[in-house]
């Protein structure tokens, strides 16, 4: 809770699984989950035609190709690129391949703020992270200029890519809607209006869950240590099918219907049809998200100011006992010279409340002068939950000025929220987040209350919070009034248009991978991106017997090794030779917690990690006499007898064994 005195309270909202052990798919539990209204009824809403019992982004030629995240746990990167994707080929017809990589090298604390928890590209993330991403114009950015890389690698000893800050960026989300996970009418509504929704998953292997490209999670809602079950891996929405059969499920649910799901696991899985499956709706551990609700081209004439510099971490909520209706929340920027506003975005889940913008002042002691605010758009409606991005009237700006967000209830016991970056940690004290935060640069009112700096250290953790207000200003060289409009004078006349004949534009071919990994007898597929119709390509290896490659591409690993993969590509009279590095190395298991000496009448849990291996891990030990083992947990238990046993962990024909000392 972030409290100040004679200022209204602020709760912020809570996950009471924060701080539990990442996926080993990427997923990571966040500080909150965005708490949005089930219904909500809004006078003026547009309301939405009617929902199709079936609908299928494959056929409504609305996605693009289904990527493979491999061994690095970055499904949140993953779903973060698909749903920006699938938006932009909604929108516009258009394919894209952006680069997970980048999100990943972002969204991490190497600058010492930040996500202070991503020491590796392996850590995970979430919803909060990969939104804030593209809400704070960090992306996207293109899988040409910056590839992924299947290697886990911790960031500060890796040398970052030389083009990471320097590759353009392609698009700027403008509106980001999180959505009711109950709300089935609203989320088949986003998929079709914007192509994907993104959702967590509880995935498990386990073969009574699967059949065929189906998959409907039956079991136990807790663990062997009676710990609630949560989603484990983020994935994408992106149809559904009303009257998909029951049957269709290796345990039928009590009805029909299902979630057209995109993974991002390759099109090879055996559980899915060429990278997609089915879902069913009665999934009881199926957590639809966020989408993209729109976006522009990126802009390199515009300038974002902000104080969440990765997006909102959480969101806080206004006591709904203050007697004032309405509440002021206020960011304070340092403006530079000859620059006029555009427009301006925050988050927020009130979903029916009302909302202005304003700018205002700040007097000598750097706090917001309200008395003195100028209004910047005519009240509105919070029509979504998430990032709204509103136009504003072209103000000139420069110094010091507040921009204002105000926010009134739409009903008496209402709740008004707003998204905000806070220093945050997990209950053993380590750090999941740290921001930037001083005072004089966030600032809150409530109805006629005195206005109040929120900077406030609370027990000793230093947990601070800065609004997410971000403002979007473009640079002007003409004359302007007061209100940003042109004084110039008459605009110069148009000149005759002259004709010519277009040049012809040439792609440049390149391919969807720049270095990956396998294992031996695996196989996996280098494409060909930007390639045009009629074009030439064939595929070659330096060295077969390490990684052989098919006249489609399709590289199988043959033993451990390196190899370098080319494709000569000929398009629009041009001729192209692309290379990409592969790795293969040999399928095992390794164990990853293990212990060389335990007490008599002792436990402790041996843990293992498959390299390519699939199926169950089991456990075994060669003396029964001086220790038992759970063959599927990997729980020792040590009996009363001292000695030395042998734990074995083994997978089909894959094994690994260790030796313990019995005391």
């Amino acid at each position: 809770m972030v409290k100040a005195e004679t200022a209204p309270e602020l709760t912020a909202e809570t996950n009471e699984h924060f701080g539990e052990e990442d996926s080993k798919y990427g997923y990571r539990q966040p500080p909150a989950k965005v708490e949005v209204p089930a219904t909500v009824s809004i006078p003026g809403k547009k309301r939405s035609g009617a929902i199709p019992s079936r609908y299928d982004g494959r056929t409504a030629g609305h996605m693009t190709s289904v990527k493979d995240q491999e061994d690095v746990g970055a499904c949140w990167a993953f779903s973060g690129s698909g749903l920006f994707e699938s938006k932009v080929k909604t929108s516009t017809g258009l394919s894209t391949d952006l680069s997970e990589q980048h999100m990943l090298w972002t969204m991490n604390g190497l600058t010492g703020s930040g996500y202070m928890c991503n020491t590796t590209n392996d850590n995970g993330g979430n919803e909060w992270m990969s939104s804030g991403y593209y809400a704070s114009g960090f992306g996207p950015k293109s899988e040409q200029d910056i590839s992924f890389i299947n290697e886990i690698f911790e960031f500060a000893n890796v040398v970052r890519p030389k083009n990471l800050n320097s590759a353009p960026k392609l698009y700027q989300a403008t509106d980001i809607q999180f959505l009711n996970p109950e709300n089935g009418k609203e989320i088949k509504q986003a998929v079709m209006n914007n192509g994907a929704v993104g959702t967590g998953i509880y995935w498990d292997f386990s073969s009574k869950y699967h059949k065929g490209d189906s998959y409907y999670y039956s079991g136990e809602l807790t663990d062997r240590n009676n710990q609630e079950l949560v989603q484990n891996h983020e994935v994408i929405i992106v149809g559904w099918d009303d009257t998909y059969s029951k049957t269709n499920f290796s345990k039928a649910p009590s009805e029909n219907g299902a979630w057209l799901i995109k993974n991002s696991w390759g099109t090879n899985a055996s559980y899915s049809d060429g990278g997609y499956y089915w879902v069913s709706y009665e999934d009881p551990l199926l957590l639809p998200d966020y989408t993209i609700k729109s976006f522009k081209a990126y802009d390199s004439d515009e300038k974002l100011y902000q104080l969440d510099e990765f997006g909102a971490v959480t969101s806080i909520n206004v006591s709904e006992n203050i007697s004032a209706d309405f509440c002021y929340f206020a960011n304070v920027f340092d403006f530079g010279k000859n620059e006029k506003l555009e427009s301006v975005t925050f988050f927020t889940d009130s979903i029916g409340s009302k909302y202005q913008l304003y700018m205002a002042p700040v007097n000598s002691s750097g706090v917001p002068e309200l008395s003195k605010k100028e209004q910047l758009t005519s009240e509105q409606t919070v029509l979504h939950a998430g990032y709204i991005t509103a136009k504003t009237s072209a103000k000139k700006v420069s110094g010091k000025y507040a921009v204002v967000l105000m926010l009134r209830k739409a009903k008496a016991d209402q709740r008004l929220n707003i998204g905000l970056e806070c220093s945050d940690y997990y209950g053993d004290g380590d750090c999941y987040y740290k921001g930037t935060i001083e005072p004089g640069q966030s600032f809150v009112k409530a109805g006629e209350q005195a206005i109040n700096d929120i900077y406030t250290p609370e027990n000793g953790q230093n947990r601070l919070c800065n609004f997410s207000i971000k403002a979007t200003t473009r640079s002007y060289t003409q004359s302007m009034d007061a209100n940003g409009s042109n004084t110039s004078g008459s605009p110069k006349p148009q000149t005759k248009p002259t004709t010519t004949r277009p040049a012809v534009v040439y792609k440049k071919p390149y391919l969807s991978k720049s270095s990956f990994s396998i294992y031996k007898g695996n196989k996996t597929t280098v494409g060909i991106k930007n390639k045009v119709s009629g074009a030439k390509v064939s595929y070659s290896s330096s060295n077969k017997s390490v990684a052989a490659v098919s006249s489609a591409g399709a590289v199988t690993g043959k033993k451990a090794g390196t190899a370098t993969i080319t494709a000569k590509v000929t398009q629009q009279g041009k001729s192209y030779s692309l290379k990409c590095k592969v790795k293969v190395s040999n399928k095992r298991l390794a164990l990853t917690k293990k212990k060389s000496k335990i007490k008599r009448k002792k436990s402790y849990l041996f843990k293992a990690k498959k390299y390519g291996v699939t199926g169950t891990v089991k456990w075994k030990v060669n003396n029964k006499k001086l220790a038992s083992i759970g063959k599927t947990s990997g729980k020792l238990k040590a009996k009363k007898k001292k000695g030395r046993v042998k734990v074995t962990a083994y997978c089909g024909k894959f094994k690994v064994s260790y030796t313990v000392k019995i005391y």
